[in-house]
C-alpha cells in the first residue's frame, strides 16, 4: 500500500512538473492555458494528499514531507483560488486555508529552529525559507480578507504569484 502512494505521488508530481510549464507558457485566459492549468491544480491536489497519507504512515511521522505538502497546497489552493472570488469577498475555506497555513508556517519555523539547535542543519534553510514564505503570505491574506485588494487586478497578481510560487515548490 505504501508503495502504491509513493508511485501515485512520484506520477503526480511528474505530471504537475510537465503540465505546469505548459499553463505557464500559454496564452493566459485561453482554452489551452486554463485546462492545463487545472490539470495542474488537481495534480498538485493529489501531490498534497498523498504527500499527507506518506507522511503520516512513515514511522516516526515524516514530518518535513507534511509540512512542505501542506505549503505546496496552500500556494495551488490559494493561486485557483483568486480567480474563483477575484474581488468578492473571501469564504470560511479560504480563511481555514489560510489559518492552517499560519500554523504550518510556525511549525516549520520551529523545526527549522530546532534542526539548527541540534546541529542538524539538514532541513534548517528548506523549512527556514518555506516557513517565512508561508508566513509572510498567511498574514498577507489576512490583511487583504479585512481590507479588500488594493487594486481591482490584484487577484490576477495574487494567482500568478501563488501559482509560480507552487510551480518553484513541486520543483524543489
Amino acid at each position: 500500500m505504501d508503495t502504491f502512494f509513493l508511485y501515485l505521488h512520484i506520477a503526480a508530481g511528474f505530471t504537475a512538473l510537465a503540465i505546469g510549464l505548459v499553463a505557464m507558457f500559454a496564452p493566459k485566459g485561453q482554452a489551452l492555458h486554463n485546462k492545463s492549468g487545472l490539470v495542474y491544480f488537481w495534480a498538485m491536489v493529489l501531490v498534497a494528499i498523498t504527500s499527507t497519507i506518506i507522511s503520516l504512515r512513515s514511522n516516526p511521522i515524516n514530518l518535513f514531507l507534511l509540512v512542505t505538502g501542506i505549503f505546496s497546497f496552500y500556494l495551488i489552493f490559494t493561486g485557483y483560488r483568486a480567480t474563483i472570488i477575484k474581488n468578492k469577498a473571501p469564504q470560511f475555506v479560504d480563511k481555514l486555508a489560510t489559518a492552517i497555513m499560519l500554523c504550518t508556517a510556525l511549525a516549520m519555523l520551529s523545526l527549522a529552529a530546532y534542526d539548527w539547535f541540534n546541529g542538524n542543519g539538514r532541513l534548517t534553510i528548506i523549512l527556514g525559507i518555506f516557513g517565512s514564505i508561508g508566513g509572510v503570505l498567511a498574514i498577507a491574506d489576512l490583511l487583504v480578507y479585512r481590507n479588500g485588494l488594493d487594486h481591482p487586478r490584484e487577484w490576477l497578481l495574487r494567482h500568478l504569484g501563488r501559482m509560480l510560487g507552487a510551480y518553484i515548490a513541486t520543483f524543489t
